[in-house]
């Protein structure tokens, strides 16, 4: 899935080039993370819930999906501790830490965020026919 992963940093580019209003300039792999660790999280919990680590007992998309990342980042660093993962998932320190979150992605919920993605820059980007006043 990098073609998909490239598609989506390219629309994160987008975004970010037209939110020039943001005081906050964080790397496109950065905020490619964020949104990311959000949707996923968001699919478990209620809009507004801060991000916290999930119970180890827990079932639910945000604790596979988390410990999936988990996984995937000890076989690459070795002392990823759970604090630790929440902290690379909420401002990815490198661009590998977002790679590694999209990869432990399901295909269905990378579409599905694909998606959303693709809908916030198609709100952004004024249409090039639309007469303007």
């Amino acid at each position: 899935m990098v073609c998909l992963y490239e598609t989506i940093l390219d629309n994160i580019r987008e975004i970010i080039k037209k939110n020039k209003n943001d005081p906050f300039v964080y790397p496109d792999w950065n905020w490619f993370g964020y949104k990311l660790t959000l949707f996923m999280f968001y699919k478990s919990h209620k809009k507004g819930t801060p991000l916290t680590i999930p119970n180890w007992y827990d079932d639910t998309i945000w604790s596979n999906w988390f410990d999936h990342v988990m996984a995937a980042m000890k076989n690459e660093f070795f002392d990823a501790t759970s604090p630790l993962v929440l902290r690379c998932l909420q401002s990815p320190p490198d661009e590998i830490i977002t790679t590694l979150a999209f990869e432990a992605t399901p295909e269905e919920f990378q579409l599905e965020f694909h998606k959303i993605i693709e809908e916030e820059v198609a709100k952004i980007t004024p249409c090039p026919f639309a007469k303007t006043l």
